[in-house]
């Protein structure tokens, strides 16, 4: 199915196109807010690139979960939140990554939005986010928000202008073997090695 969002309609509810066989999406031009699991399981296998419309501001917890066969995520200038799970499928050895781009509007992003991520940039001018070497941080690099689940090195030292851990910030990381924290970092929240494979 090739989905096209009309022109005017500015909202996206709650499971509505969920559990489907979509090949494409067009999101319009005035979409503004995509609800929770709007888009979960879809079944076709075949949807490889979503690309979202300057209007977006907000995409809803799980809207995308489990819609595996996504290795393309263009998010847009203007997009201020990114749910809990948003993208969420678990990584694996066998997955394809996706290279993230956070824009410059962004300010709210769950620990567990991007779940196949292999990459962060972040644009220039964002206030909260930063990336360094594919990872993304907050609080001016004093925070290791995420390590993409894919993020293809063997071995990781945290850098030492890290503080923090974040929550779930090394969860599913699955091509890693080793990880070193300094004892520069004086925090280490929960849940951070689950689903690493090594």
């Amino acid at each position: 199915l090739d989905l096209v969002i009309g022109d005017g309609i500015t909202y996206v509810g709650t499971k509505n196109f969920n559990d489907m066989r979509l090949i494409s999406i067009d999101f319009g031009t005035t979409l503004e807010v995509i609800g929770e699991r709007s888009f979960d399981y879809n079944r076709s296998g075949a949807l490889t690139s979503v690309k979202f419309p300057d209007s977006l501001k907000s995409i809803g917890k799980e809207a995308f979960v489990n819609d595996g066969s996504i290795t393309e995520i263009v998010l847009n200038e203007g997009l201020e939140t990114v749910g809990a799970n948003a993208f969420g499928w678990g990584a694996s050895l066998s997955s394809k990554g996706c290279e993230i781009h956070i824009p410059s509007t962004v300010t709210s992003i769950s620990a567990d939005s991007f779940g196949r991520a292999s990459y962060y940039t972040v644009a220039d001018g964002n206030e909260v986010y930063s990336a360094e070497e594919g990872i993304l941080y907050t609080d001016n690099g004093q925070t290791l928000f995420d390590m993409p689940g894919l993020y293809d090195v063997d071995e990781f030292t945290v850098p030492d202008h890290v503080k923090t851990l974040g929550s779930q910030a090394i969860k599913q990381s699955v091509l890693i073997k080793k990880v070193v924290i300094p004892e520069t970092v004086e925090k280490v929240v929960g849940d951070q090695f689950r689903g690493c494979a090594s």
